[in-house]
């Protein structure tokens, strides 16, 4: 699966976020941020995304949530 671009979010981006989160069952999901971007970091981050990549060319952040253990 291709990241989902989070770059492009309106200002309510996190409650999309962790919307998104719990619909998308496909596991790695893999979501593509602004490396600028601190907020969405940091709300990914408390949901158990992990940074996977690092461009400094488009200066964004590719971060994936893995499959969890049930």
């Amino acid at each position: 699966m291709d990241p989902i671009d989070l770059r492009h979010l309106p200002d309510d981006g996190g409650a999309r976020i962790s919307e998104l989160v719990a619909t998308v069952a496909e596991r790695p999901l893999y979501v593509r941020v602004g490396a600028d971007d601190a907020a969405s970091v940091s709300l990914l981050s408390k949901l158990g995304f992990t940074e996977v990549s690092r461009t400094t060319s488009d200066d964004e952040i590719v971060l994936a949530l893995p499959p969890t253990l049930e």
